[in-house]
């Protein structure tokens, strides 16, 4: 038997609820329906949830090499996700997201062992899965110096968020 859906959320209170949940960016009625039902095309048994196996569904997720690394960053935060958080993650990743919060996640993306700094051996790893094949590791090691002393102001050979930052934000 099959869990009855949440609740719609095309009625305007709900909406107005979503509104205060979500980031500014994301405040039209259209945008949140959109969002809404790409969460109920992921959501199959209407529990209100996804869980990030779910998540890493999406055909956007499926096709980028970080893919396995963005999902074992969400699961740092939940094990299951709701429409709300849903939203704050692929509203990073729109372009009229906010660019900071797109930092900070791919900033976590690339610190893997969570320390709060992206090390040489981070970078690489994080380059070798972008790449894949059509570089070398030595060409890619290269890179990874280059990178590392280019954006490394404190010059301890490994970049602080506030380092890193200043490629991220560029780039995003």
């Amino acid at each position: 038997r099959r869990p009855p859906r949440s609740t719609p959320l095309y009625s305007s209170a709900a909406s107005d609820v979503y509104k205060r949940q979500l980031p500014t960016q994301l405040v039209t009625a259209e945008e949140l329906r959109c969002l809404y039902r790409r969460f109920h095309k992921i959501d199959k048994f209407g529990r209100g949830y996804v869980t990030v196996m779910e998540f890493s569904s999406i055909s956007e997720l499926e096709k980028n090499p970080l893919s396995q690394r963005i999902c074992q960053v969400l699961c740092k935060h939940a094990e299951v996700i709701d429409f709300p958080y849903f939203a704050k993650i692929l509203s990073a990743f729109n372009n009229k997201g906010d660019p900071k919060l797109r930092s900070e996640f791919m900033f976590k993306v690339y610190d893997i062992n969570s320390d709060g700094y992206v090390s040489k051996e981070e970078m690489l790893v994080i380059f070798k899965l972008l790449v894949g094949k059509n570089l070398s590791t030595e060409q890619l090691q290269q890179i990874v110096e280059k990178t590392i002393k280019d954006l490394d102001t404190d010059r301890d050979e490994k970049l602080s968020y506030t380092e890193f930052k200043k490629v991220s934000v560029q780039v995003c």
